[in-house]
């Protein structure tokens, strides 16, 4: 039987791979390698990531060790029958290399992860959207983490209803109740948790919860500069830049979870809402398109209508006054998550649309 090969391309990340997998044996990484893809292997399909970890080694310039990793990118290519990316602008690269004949009769099938195209995509241009949408038809899979998505594929860039798929995102969970975990001085006890750094985290909102609430104390983990600008000097805030371990920590002392969000159509906060559920906390988070797929509301979590701020205040503090409706929900979000929301999951869902492939 011949094995399919599979090559994952990660972009910048597939400069630092060593370090990621020796993270992992000593604990300090979520997966093996990033995003789990290495969970999808089968007798069939052979997975490997693409390693330019020699790269960082040799060329100590960043801007040469990202040209050198991208040049050599068509040769590591046509080693393999398929490549997995997760990163839009690497599927969009690998998209214009299959527009050379020359090259096209080389390269792979590509399966490409798309987070960021469905929301940036309101700001294109004409020119831009004809370019993407020219670039879009050399992608043979189009993998989106919400079902609200496949439409905008469909109907902006006119891709075939049978290219985008839904597969839902998933974690690793036990690398987030389990391990090593690692307290962070000076919180002030009992504390409410917020995750996050992409752009449609709704920090406003977060700052307008937290002020009418001064009785209660806030911690929010990012590493988003300008997100620690403003909400620093808000008294019953505390803002950290988390590790693994010390997210564990957080996960495992907070009463709950909130996550204030801005619209986007990407499902931003998804594996925040995945991560705490794997630590049987309870998560109140804005209801933003694909949201409903990952928390059942008033039963794994709750969701609050984008312009119903009051909402949020409301079950704050409800959940902080009643442990019983913590444990209760926290247990149902723990068993949801393990049983719909998994790395193994979800790179044995890219297995099975590789061999629809091939």
């Amino acid at each position: 039987m011949k094995r399919i090969r599979v090559r994952v391309f990660l972009g910048p990340l597939s400069l630092v791979i060593d370090n990621w997998h020796e993270n992992w044996i000593k604990g300090k990484s979520n997966d093996p390698y990033p995003y789990g893809y290495n969970y999808g292997q089968d007798q069939d399909v052979e997975i490997e990531y693409i390693n330019n970890s020699w790269i960082s080694k040799v060329v100590r310039n960043r801007k040469l060790q990202l040209i050198l990793c991208y040049l050599m990118l068509p040769f590591q290519l046509f080693k393999c029958d398929v490549v997995w990316t997760h990163y839009d602008k690497d599927a969009l690269l690998i998209g214009f290399l299959k527009k050379f004949h020359l090259l096209r009769r080389f390269m792979p099938k590509q399966i490409s992860c798309f987070v960021w195209l469905a929301d940036d995509s309101k700001h294109y241009g004409y020119m831009k959207s004809k370019i993407v949408t020219w670039l879009l038809t050399a992608v043979d899979r189009i993998i989106v983490h919400s079902p609200t998505e496949i439409p905008i594929f469909i109907d902006k860039f006119r891709c075939k209803p049978n290219q985008v798929r839904f597969v839902p995102f998933g974690i690793n969970p036990e690398s987030y109740y389990s391990g090593e975990k690692k307290e962070i001085d000076d919180i002030n006890y009992p504390f409410i948790l917020s995750v996050g750094n992409d752009k449609h985290r709704d920090i406003e909102k977060f700052i307008n919860i937290a002020k009418k609430l001064p009785n209660l104390n806030f911690v929010y983990a990012t590493n988003n500069k300008l997100y620690e600008e403003m909400l620093s000097g808000i008294e019953n805030i505390k803002v950290v830049n988390a590790n693994l371990e010390e997210m564990r920590w957080l996960y495992d002392k907070c009463l709950f979870v909130i996550l204030p969000l801005k619209y986007n159509e990407h499902v931003s906060g998804c594996t925040t809402v995945l991560e705490a559920g794997a630590c049987k906390k309870v998560v109140v988070v804005s209801d933003v398109p694909g949201m409903s797929q990952y928390v059942i509301n008033n039963e794994t979590g709750f969701l609050v209508d984008l312009d119903k701020d009051e909402k949020f205040l409301e079950i704050i503090e409800k959940l902080q006054k009643d442990i019983k409706i913590r444990e209760k929900i926290g247990g149902k979000a723990y068993r949801h998550v393990l049983d719909n929301f998994t790395t193994i999951k979800w790179a044995k869902e890219h297995t099975n649309i590789t061999r629809e492939l091939i």
